[in-house]
């Protein structure tokens, strides 16, 4: 991703759990301990990582698809990634 792109991004950038079914976006930052990084990175969720919104209900988790995958991950770490519309 070059530096124009990745200045555009931080500016529309906001939590996860802000943007609507169906959305393709793009992981920016994950505001977590090393703990919370090393798990979303075995399920493939890392900065400049693409991701789709399969699923967002009101309550419970929401399913991201990741590399083929569908991945459950709930709100609380949902709120601690931050994401920018693709």
């Amino acid at each position: 991703m070059d530096k124009q792109t990745q200045s555009s991004n931080k500016q529309n950038c906001a939590p996860i759990n802000s943007f609507q079914e169906g959305d393709q976006i793009v992981i920016i930052a994950i505001e977590g301990g090393h703990v919370m990084q090393a798990r979303l990175a075995s399920m493939g969720i890392m900065p400049d990582c693409t991701v789709k919104i399969i699923k967002k209900t009101k309550r419970g988790p929401m399913i991201l698809e990741s590399k083929g995958a569908h991945i459950a991950i709930g709100r609380g770490m949902l709120s601690r990634i931050i994401a920018a519309k693709q």
